[in-house]
């Protein structure tokens, strides 16, 4: 059923037969529902997963944009082993650029095309089905072209990948946003260099390997997200 559903969406997508819904929308609302759908697999693997809050509004096709963060979100849990995976949204002038970031494997910078091939997965050469079927990245894609909306992919192989989509903002408002506090300004932390230190004994961690990669996701969730230098001691 897994199979024929996203071979459907296909399908419908290169037959051009799917038309998008476009209107006003607040990103916080497909957020704060995947984050209530995945949050009891990311805990099944012990792994940190954390959705960012964000007040903005966006105009695109509400479910089809949903799609393409679920299937990164998917994917990101399923190859990431230790760490966590975080969810945050980048102002880009007149746009909203919405980043799934993981600390899994990474891939190869050769191989950034061929992922969004048809049937195309790394590390799965027996083709297990509980790894997935390689087509949530093809959708992806067509989803993009479909809303001309921009997809992009940065790995560093041994620490992790972001993917992500870039959406049109607007100030129109569809709906309440969940979080309905002012924009947090953040230019303050530009260049700055922040300290985080918790020696709470339920927190703290003995492995190095995991704790490096803990570091890694909390430097992406605080520093690559407010432009600032942050330093992690367990």
């Amino acid at each position: 059923e897994l199979m024929f559903n996203a071979l459907l969406d296909i399908s419908r997508l290169e037959a051009g037969i799917l038309v998008p819904e476009i209107r006003p929308f607040a990103i916080d609302t497909p957020l704060n529902r995947l984050k209530t759908e995945y949050a009891p697999l990311a805990d099944e693997k012990g792994l940190m997963l954390r959705v960012r809050p964000c007040a903005r509004h966006v105009v695109s096709d509400p479910l089809l944009v949903e799609r393409v963060i679920r299937n990164y979100l998917s994917n990101a849990l399923r190859y990431t082993r230790r760490g966590g995976v975080l969810v945050g949204c980048r102002v880009r002038g007149e746009h909203l650029r919405i980043e799934v970031w993981d600390t899994g494997e990474g891939i190869p910078p050769d191989q950034f095309n061929n992922i969004y091939q048809g049937f195309y997965q790394l590390g799965n050469p027996e083709r297990d089905r509980r790894k997935g079927l390689g087509l949530g990245l093809t959708i992806v894609k067509r989803i993009g072209e479909l809303l001309s909306h921009p997809i992009s992919v940065q790995s560093t192989l041994a620490r992790g990948s972001m993917f992500s989509i870039t959406v049109p903002l607007t100030s129109a408002t569809a709906q309440p946003s969940a979080d309905n506090s002012p924009p947090f300004d953040e230019s303050w932390l530009l260049g700055s260099t922040v300290l985080i230190i918790d020696d709470e004994p339920d927190v703290l961690v003995d492995d190095v390997d995991v704790a490096d990669e803990l570091e890694e996701l909390i430097r992406l969730d605080v520093g690559d997200l407010l432009g600032c230098t942050v330093s992690v001691r367990f």
